[in-house]
Formats: structure tokens, sequence, C-alpha cells
């Protein structure tokens, strides 16, 4: 089964943790501290803080923001639920935006919700592709960005997590880079990056990262143009082979993504579609398991893109380490599967 998400392992990884095992120091150290130096300056922060997930990260940046009750945060439904229940861990209470036409937040769909209790816009570049940052930013209210899936870019147009105060990330095992779980904060400011450090012994829910993880991540980072060339490269072979129909909105997106996923747009049963490409040996998925404001039980009619977004996409394997061979044998399922439709 060529699978959906997995970590790119290789025998740099595996020496990384095996001298960090060696040297019997396994918890936050030095391979930590490095780590945090090496995110900052990939993000052009001044301070980076490991910690236990992502989420953590989330909420240590809302608490350092003294973000909490009475406050309002503005997030997408279409997104991972833990970034909702961080929110409402926080006190602060969450307020839900549909995305535009192409899977991501835009200024249109968040401007009408700030209100004056609006003290933060949480930005998900989904899939790797970037928002309109800066047209955010314009809008006056602190943006956060959360790149758990977009961690940088191979070019200016696609790399987040650069132009805002605040960023998060993930090292989850589905992430851009894995350490099997962890996460980490990003702090433009020195003041910033200081409360932030000096509130965390009040939190006792935020953790950090072990040295073990942090060697992992550190090795993947060192080659983290190999896995954006990869995708880069497995990318123009999909828009330029898959079926045409399905390929519009991947197409409008081609220059603000650097592809952690490929979504697709099927118009058809997702289910069926999942079916057909597993019966086949390929692992595809949802663009997200459920949306947020289902769990709620509010109406699609406030999120209508995400509402489509949710039926119609596919998301197709575009892992870096994936063989030519096993391209290909997507390529050609991908229009068996539309020509049977």
């Amino acid at each position: 089964m060529i699978p959906h998400s997995q970590p790119w392992i290789t025998e740099s990884e595996l020496d990384a943790v095996a001298e960090v095992t060696r040297s019997a120091m396994l918890s936050s150290g030095a391979r930590g501290t490095a780590l945090e130096q090496s995110l900052s300056d990939l993000l052009h922060k001044d301070t980076t803080i490991l910690t236990g997930s992502g989420s953590q990260a989330l909420f240590l940046i809302l608490k350092t923001l003294e973000i909490g009750p009475g406050s309002e945060v503005i997030l997408p439904t279409y997104v991972c639920d833990k970034v909702y229940h961080t929110v409402r861990m926080s006190g602060a209470i969450p307020v839900l935006c549909d995305i535009g036409p192409h899977w991501v937040m835009t200024p249109e769909t968040v401007a009408p919700l700030i209100t004056n209790h609006t003290k933060a816009i949480i930005l998900v570049h989904t899939f790797g592709i970037k928002a309109q940052t800066e047209a955010f930013i314009q809008l006056g209210v602190p943006v956060i960005e959360d790149i758990c899936q977009s961690l940088g870019g191979w070019s200016p147009a696609n790399f987040s997590g650069q132009a805002t105060q605040w960023a998060f990330g993930s090292f989850h095992g589905t992430k851009c880079i894995s350490g099997g779980e962890g996460g980490f904060a990003s702090f433009a400011f020195h003041a910033q990056g200081s409360r932030a450090r000096n509130l965390l012994p009040q939190l006792p829910l935020v953790g950090r990262m072990s040295d073990v993880q942090s060697a992992l991540v550190l090795a993947q980072l060192k080659r983290y143009s190999d896995f954006l060339n990869q995708r880069r490269k497995i990318s123009s072979r999909y828009l330029r082979d898959l079926p045409s129909a399905w390929l519009s909105p991947a197409q409008n997106i081609a220059g603000a993504s650097m592809f952690f996923r490929f979504p697709v747009h099927i118009h058809s049963s997702f289910t069926h579609i999942q079916q057909q490409y597993a019966i086949q040996g390929i692992a595809v998925r949802r663009g997200v398991d459920a949306l947020i404001h289902h769990e709620l039980g509010i109406s699609d009619s406030l999120f209508p893109n995400a509402a489509y977004a949710l039926e119609n996409t596919v998301s197709l394997p575009i892992l870096p380490q994936l063989s030519d061979e096993q391209v290909q044998h997507i390529i050609d399922i991908s229009h068996q599967i539309y020509s049977g439709l």
C-alpha cells in the first residue's frame, strides 16, 4: 500500500538518534536548543520554544498574548479540531469562518466576523497553501500563523511563517517533519519570547520535546530542501498528468503552495473514490476528517465552501520519498478511476 502520510526517515536520522542515545542525555538539552535556533532562523523570528505538541504551542502563544475569557479568536471550520479545542481550553471564544474556494481562509471570509472582542486570527495555511498573510495583517488584529502543514516553502510566494509576529507548528508523525510528537511556538520579538519562557512553569499542560525527538527533527531539517524539491517535482508531474477535470483548484494554488498535500476536487462520492484507490494499493484521504461547525450542529449555509470541500476533496499521496514508479502508478490509477465515473 502506498501510504498517504509517512515520515521520511533515512540513515542520517537513525545515526542522529543513536548518537543521542549513546550519550545518555535524553531529556531536553543541546539538540533542543539547536533546533529552536534553526527554526528561529528559518522563520525570521527572535525566539522559538519547543513544546510537547502543536496544540501546546498554540496554547502558549494565546497565554503569552493574554487571550482568555471574553476574548474572541477567529479560525476556520475547515481545520483540525485540536485548534478549536485549544482555543476553548484557553478560555477564549472560538469564532468560525468559512474558507475560500481553494481550501484556505481569506480576508473576505474573516473580516465580517471581527468585533471589538476579537483578539486574534489563527491563519491556517492548509495543505501547505500560503494564505494571504499580508492582507490578514492589514485587518488590524494579531495574526497567529498555523504552519503545522506548511513549514517553509520553495519560493517567497509560498513561504509561510515569516511575516507575522507569532507562528506555531507540529512535529506529529503526519506533518512536514516528524519527531513522532512535538511542536514549537515562534515569536518575532525578544520580549514576547521571554514572557513565554517565564510562563512555562505556570502552564503544566505545556510539555517539552526531548533531545531524542529534537535530534530526529534536526536531521530532517538539515535536508529539508530535499523534501521541498521532491514535493515540487511530484506536484509538477501531477499538475501535468492527472485528469484535467480534477485539477482546476490545484492549478490555481500552484504558485502559493509547497504541496504538503496534493488536493483535487473529484465531484463524486469520496467513499467510492477512496475504495477504488485502496483496491489498487493507494491510500487517499479527505482534506480534513470533519468540519468543526458540524460538531457544533451549525448549518452548512454559513460555510458553503468548507462543506463543498469536505465532500469533494481527495488528498493524494505526495510523500517526498515516493519513487517515480509509485508516482506514475498513482497517476495511472487516477485516470482509470476518473474514466469509470
